[in-house]
């Protein structure tokens, strides 16, 4: 059974984590304070209790004033410019601004028709051009995703000092999440090339990382502020924090954090193709606060490397479908000049096998078959050619395509080991053509048991997080190489070329 299946079969909690309403969640950390306002006449409709250690009005002299009278007419003016800077692409803009002599990081942004002014305390820091510039560099030089992600992972331990930095890397189709590079201090327990459940990132999560791509929490232990009152006006529903960075953090995921002995917790989004391929994941042990110029660094260094990595990505594809597309041209050529196609297939099985990293090849007319290379015995591609004929009638299709014989197909005969990847291709009324790949086993190291993903206390009955994050390894099997789009499309093109072979030779 593979780990996704294993991981679905296992009886918990987690729909309650999936459909936990984060961005609903009332309350921000309180190392800054928010105000959400009216879009017509800037007036302010609730603001985060604790508002008055930031600029000294109380709460309810902040609540009914417009923004200018709080927080003084150049800082409102800038304000309303920005708002009308906003766009679908750019759904948040930052800057800063003194208030009685205090400097303050401050961002604005609208959601559901609400606009929202957060702030926090500025922290002086020094400049960070030259190890982004330095970092944009290195980056353009590497032709590895590995080796820039391990670049990356330097350049943000060199900015913000924390102790463990990681690239975070989602995998499709379940997006289990892997670390595939890592810089840490000596004392931090490395993780790198572990996996992790995708649960532990839960999809309601992943999300809000793709519209708001910073996130930190400096302390797991910080105390939070409440939103007063908590209704947005404009829709009468819970006010959205989906586009705000001081949200507060859902109980269980700090818990998790406690769990791994994280005390402060900073996250970068990677977004390729507006997907959510990667976060750079950061690690401290004790409480550390992350100024806005250290996050707007390390978020330029994100960008610059969802960039690259996207373009060796298309690089590294595009040379493999070149490759791919030469072989099977090659084949193609012996095909149209052979007397038989279908026989021609089988003599040229060395030249398939190495274009589509197939280990066995078959063509059957009824009960007429040939094969060659690792295949089923006789009598069972037999019932490999009758089950996938019944299959192909009923869907009205010429085509499977199988990773898995063993599950799509249990009727079969079970033979992972040779035969558990399939192609199997319609190239006459009762006449198919098999390709086969044999079983890929993986040995998978998970950041602990992913089987034990959530806890049930006692007390309460409250959800809560697993608490083991020590290595546990798992053997996956079952399963093939997965089929790639253009070998699909090759093998329907040789159908073509076999079926007018056939229909000429009779």
């Amino acid at each position: 059974m593979d780990a996704a299946n294993q991981l679905s079969n296992v009886p918990n909690d987690l729909a309650a984590c999936e459909k936990e309403p984060l961005q609903f969640i009332g309350s921000i950390q309180s190392i800054g304070a928010l105000v959400a306002f009216t879009m017509d006449d800037h007036r302010i409709q609730a603001a985060s209790e604790n508002i008055e250690k930031l600029i000294g009005l109380g709460h309810s002299e902040v609540v009914s004033s417009k923004i200018d009278h709080v927080f003084g007419t150049e800082v409102a003016d800038r304000v309303a410019n920005l708002l009308k800077e906003l766009s679908p692409t750019r759904n948040r803009a930052n800057f800063v601004f003194q208030r009685d002599s205090r400097s303050f990081d401050g961002a604005v942004f609208v959601t559901d028709g609400l606009a929202f002014l957060e702030f926090e305390p500025s922290i002086p820091t020094e400049d960070y051009s030259d190890i982004v510039n330095q970092t944009l560099v290195n980056l353009r030089s590497e032709k590895s995703v590995k080796a820039l992600s391990s670049i990356v992972c330097q350049a943000v331990h060199r900015i913000t000092g924390m102790d463990r930095v990681m690239m975070y890397q989602f995998l499709e189709p379940h997006e289990h999440g892997e670390v595939i590079a890592e810089h840490r201090v000596l004392s931090a327990h490395s993780y790198n090339g572990h996996r992790f459940p995708a649960s532990d990132i839960p999809k309601i999560a992943r999300d809000l990382y793709l519209r708001n791509h910073v996130r930190q929490i400096p302390d797991t232990e910080l105390r939070t502020s409440r939103i007063v009152p908590a209704k947005n006006p404009v829709n009468g529903q819970d006010i959205n924090l989906s586009d705000s960075r001081l949200r507060a953090s859902s109980p269980v995921h700090l818990e998790y954090l406690r769990n791994m002995r994280v005390r402060c917790s900073f996250s970068v989004a990677v977004v390729v193709d507006e997907r959510l391929w990667a976060l750079i994941t950061c690690h401290h042990m004790t409480e550390k606060r992350i100024p806005a110029a250290q996050r707007t660094a390390c978020e330029m260094i994100a960008n610059a490397f969802a960039g690259q990595a996207r373009l060796i990505e298309t690089t590294q594809a595009s040379g493999d479908k070149i490759v791919f597309l030469t072989k099977l041209n090659s084949i193609f050529e012996n095909i149209l000049t052979a007397t038989k196609a279908d026989d021609e297939l089988l003599r040229r099985h060395q030249a398939i096998f190495e274009a589509f990293r197939s280990t066995g090849v078959a063509v059957i007319h009824s009960d007429q078959v040939d094969f060659a290379g690792l295949c089923p015995p006789r009598t069972d591609l037999v019932k490999y050619a009758r089950r996938c004929l019944e299959k192909m009638d009923t869907d009205r299709q010429d085509l499977i395509v199988t990773e898995s014989i063993n599950e799509d197909f249990p009727e079969l005969p079970q033979l992972p080991m040779m035969a558990c990847g399939m192609i199997a291709l319609r190239i006459g009324p009762e006449a198919l053509a098999f390709l086969f790949r044999p079983e890929l086993i993986e040995t998978i190291t998970w950041g602990g048991d992913p089987r034990k993903q959530l806890d049930r206390k006692q007390l309460g009955g409250r959800i809560n997080p697993r608490t083991s994050f020590e290595a546990w390894e798992e053997k996956i099997g079952n399963r093939s190489l997965p089929w790639l789009d253009y070998e699909v499309e090759g093998f329907r093109r040789l159908k073509e070329l076999i079926f007018e072979k056939l229909q000429r030779s009779r």
